[in-house]
Parts: structure tokens; sequence; C-alpha cells
């Protein structure tokens, strides 16, 4: 049986080790490599993120909600400072953070977005929901589409983050057993507990049983 954390937390997505906000893989392994220089690159978004507070305040929902989806069409993929200085993060997984911070925020993206993210799915966008609805219903539907095809990819790393990811989704109880059980199919092949412990979270989040290692 192999060790859990050391190896955990060394993943073909390694860079994004340094950030805090479920984008770092931790289920893989890769070989010694030189640390990367990040710098910011999402100007628009930090603006943008910048006035939402002012937005919300004064009753601009809508504008807020529209500008937050277009930082994650435009953007999503750029840098931004983490708060912490000379840390930068997926532009992303701040919006993300901002989102699942402010309850009356997510409401607003969530009643709003959901009904474009759903016909985004239904015409098989699947991939484009994942990356700019993920805080929708679609969007954790999506992102257990993209663990599946990872796992069944023997991407076994990659996909035990889009799922680890999905704990905090606000949609988790809907999809958490079918989760469980995807992490419990690559727990059984790379064998960390720190695999078979996320694969007994999301069950336990379904009301299910533990998976029988």
């Amino acid at each position: 049986m192999r060790s859990g954390r050391a190896w955990w937390y060394r993943a073909d997505l390694w860079c994004l080790v340094l950030v805090m906000l479920g984008a770092a893989p931790l289920f893989g392994q890769i070989g010694e490599a030189r640390a990367p220089v990040f710098i910011a690159n999402a100007p628009l978004a930090e603006e943008a993120l910048g006035t939402i507070d002012a937005l919300m305040s004064r009753g601009g929902e809508d504008e807020a909600v529209r500008l937050i989806q277009r930082v994650l069409d435009e953007q999503g993929d750029g840098l931004i400072a983490s708060g912490t200085p000379g840390v930068f993060i997926p532009v992303r997984a701040r919006v993300h953070a901002e989102l699942l911070g402010d309850e009356r925020l997510l409401s607003a993206y969530r009643s709003r977005q959901t009904p474009r993210a759903r016909v985004l799915l239904a015409d098989g966008a699947w991939r484009r929901v994942e990356a700019s609805y993920w805080l929708t219903e679609p969007g954790a539907e999506s992102s257990l589409r993209l663990a599946q095809t990872l796992i069944e990819s023997a991407r076994f790393a990659s996909g035990l983050v889009v799922l680890g990811a999905l704990e905090r989704h606000p949609d988790v109880g809907s999809i958490a057993g079918d989760a469980a059980g995807l992490a419990a199919l690559a727990a059984g092949v790379i064998d960390t507990d720190e695999a078979w412990a996320l694969s007994a979270r999301l069950a336990g989040v379904g009301g299910g049983a533990p998976p029988a290692r």
C-alpha cells in the first residue's frame, strides 16, 4: 500500500499546488522541476471583483452577475492576486471563492445563470458549463462528467481533484452518490488513504455507506 500525503500532493497539474481553493491536484506524481514564476494577467477580473460589493449594495444584482459571468467567460483561466504577496491563483478559483463567501451574491448568480447553463448542457456543451457555470446545478453535473472522463482515461489524479472540489459545491448532495462511486473507482487503483477518505465523505453526503477498501 502506498503512503498518502507526500505522494498525494504531487500531481500532473503540480504548479497549482500553490493555490488554496480547490485547484491543487492531490493524487498524482511528477518528477522534480523548477518552480515557475507567476504573474497576474487578468486586469478585467481585478477591476470587476473590486466593484461587486458596490453594485450589490445599491441593488445592482443583475449588473453584478453579468460582470461575474463576463469574467468567468473571458478570463477564467487567467491569474489574479490571492491576497498573499507573491502568490497568484486562477481567476476562476477567486471568483468561486467570492461567490461562495456571499450568500446573497451566490443566490443571485445561481438564479440568473442556471437557466442558461441548462440550455448549454442540453446542447452538449458540458465542458463550457463546467468551466464557466460551475456553481450552478448543471455545473455540478458537468463537473461529475469531467471527473468520469478523466478517471476512465486513467487520469486518476485529475479526476479526484475534480471530485474533491465538488465537496464545496452547493449542489453536492444531488450528485454525491455518483461522485463517491467514481472516487472509489479511482481509489481502488491508486490506493491512498486520502482517495478512500474522499470517497467516504462523498458517500456520507449522499446518505450512503463508505465504500469497502
